[in-house]
């Protein structure tokens, strides 16, 4: 698997209407923070070196995340490159995700419901698919994660990470 990590220190606003209101709305919100923890984010790939018209299943994760009770991930990838499989996004965190697809770009929402107790730890925050067009370099960038707390205090990363993997020319086999 490829990955980029970006590691953030919290920083505690006040959460405000928008894309996460359906989390506030729900009860919660996500990440809250102990003094000096920090939560990284990474982009993973399944296959690094995939043929012309395969799927490569595309992971997000969070490590060290502190009272994550919601969360947004903005994802932007080149249409030429890749096309995301609508209705492919899931996660094993219980509660509720919603996805949004327009012109390369790709947003998941996840939020906990009612008073289900926030998510810690290592995570793996979704799991999408991609086919691949090809051949040549294709990324995908992660442009942003926005956290709420259940205390709904909200973190934004931008640019949390990248995975690039490399679509092979037809005929040549995979190296």
């Amino acid at each position: 698997m490829t990955t980029t990590p970006a590691r953030v220190g919290r920083t505690r606003l006040l959460a405000g209407a928008g894309v996460l209101g359906l989390a506030l709305c729900a009860g919660g919100a996500a990440v809250a923070t102990a003094d000096d923890a920090e939560t990284s984010f990474a982009v993973e790939v399944s296959d690094v070196a995939p043929g012309p018209g395969e799927t490569v299943e595309v992971t997000v994760t969070a490590s060290d995340a502190v009272d994550l009770y919601a969360y947004e991930l903005t994802l932007e990838y080149d249409r030429r490159d890749l096309t995301y499989v609508k209705g492919s996004a899931t996660t094993e965190i219980s509660g509720f995700t919603n996805e949004s697809v327009s012109k390369g770009s790709l947003e998941v929402v996840h939020t906990k419901l009612g008073t289900s107790p926030a998510a810690s730890g290592d995570i793996d925050l979704a799991t999408m698919t991609f086919r691949t067009h090809g051949p040549g370099e294709a990324e995908i960038d992660l442009a942003s994660v926005v956290t709420v707390s259940t205390d709904r205090d909200t973190a934004t990363v931008d640019d949390a990470g990248v995975a690039t993997l490399t679509v092979s020319t037809p005929g040549r086999g995979r190296g």
